[in-house]
């Protein structure tokens, strides 16, 4: 068998480096393997901006409410389509209230992304 971190061949359940042997991950995490990359950590909600995550969190609720209300006529009984109406209305009257707690920067990037919003 050939070991995927250090490339030599071997034989039994690991190689002389520790791959195999369940302490692969230990040496993929070292960078021992090629392939191996680290995830991004992002960033949190608090240093995003409480209120623009509310904000934007909102406008993804209410678009993908839209999407459901035009669903095709056998995917979505009537009582469903109202349903999703009633709760983009309560989004949308929230959303106006969220919006007046933004900065002015913050405010015109969600309305350039969302540009519905600046009705609300």
């Amino acid at each position: 068998m050939t070991c995927q971190v250090c490339g030599s061949e071997f034989m039994g359940a690991s190689c002389a480096c520790g791959w195999g042997s369940g302490e692969r991950d230990a040496v993929a995490i070292a960078g021992g393997r090629a392939t191996y990359r680290p995830l991004p950590q992002g960033i949190t909600k608090g240093q995003f901006g409480e209120p623009l995550y509310a904000a934007i969190s909102l406008c993804a609720g209410i678009e993908q409410l839209r999407c459901y209300r035009h669903l095709p006529p056998d995917r979505a009984t009537p009582h469903q389509r109202q349903r999703w109406l009633q709760q983009e209305q309560k989004l949308l009257s929230t959303i106006a209230v969220t919006i007046t707690a933004l900065t002015n920067g913050e405010a015109a990037a969600l309305v350039e992304a969302f540009p519905w919003a600046a009705k609300c």
